[in-house]
């Protein structure tokens, strides 16, 4: 059975009460650069999983530094560097539309934290899609899985409150679906 409790579609543990947290005043903003080491090894900020992950991906050395350039120009995305966001994003197997849309949303709502009445009505949306859908507490667990698998995602997901959007809440489903089938996201 599907947990369709309040805020349980990616966040089981999130307070509908409370609004997003919003970004410390000392955090850069949704457009600031921040600087950039020449190369991953450099980098601290990279879960190991996540780094392991990136080298076993041979599309990647070919690709990597040319993805999401259009979608992602410049800034960066909560304080990660443009060259990282694009990362990221090519971490989750996410799309040109799917950067955009993620990009659009987390700038509006790293700008102006949902409400708690905005975050309870996209979770009774998110949860009305998993129900409309039939979508398994498997495919839930998959995307919660892809989530997790590096915290920044995590941590921008909650701070913005759009972890209950059902929008992100679909396109998490359906690149965790993609991930698990092409192997990219183990089973535990």
């Amino acid at each position: 059975m599907i947990d369709t409790s309040a805020a349980a579609v990616l966040f089981p543990t999130s307070a509908v009460s409370e609004p997003a947290v919003e970004a410390p005043a000392s955090s850069p903003a949704a457009t600031d650069v921040a600087p950039s080491p020449t190369t991953e090894t450099e980098r601290q900020d990279i879960p190991p999983e996540i780094a392991e992950m990136r080298k076993a991906d041979a599309a990647r050395a070919m690709y990597g530094a040319t993805a999401f350039v259009s979608e992602m120009p410049n800034g960066s995305v909560n304080g990660l560097d443009v060259p990282e966001a694009r990362q990221v994003a090519q971490d989750l197997g996410a799309s040109s539309a799917d950067v955009q849309t993620f990009r659009s949303l987390a700038a509006t709502h790293l700008a102006m934290p949902a409400d708690a009445a905005t975050r309870t009505q996209w979770q009774t949306e998110a949860n009305s899609y998993l129900q409309r859908m039939s979508i398994s507490e498997s495919d839930i667990d998959n995307a919660r899985a892809l989530v997790a698998r590096d915290p920044r995602v995590w941590q921008l997901l909650e701070q913005t409150g759009l972890g209950d959007h059902p929008n992100m809440v679909q396109r998490f489903i359906d690149l965790a679906r993609t991930a698990r089938a092409s192997g990219k996201l183990p089973r535990k």
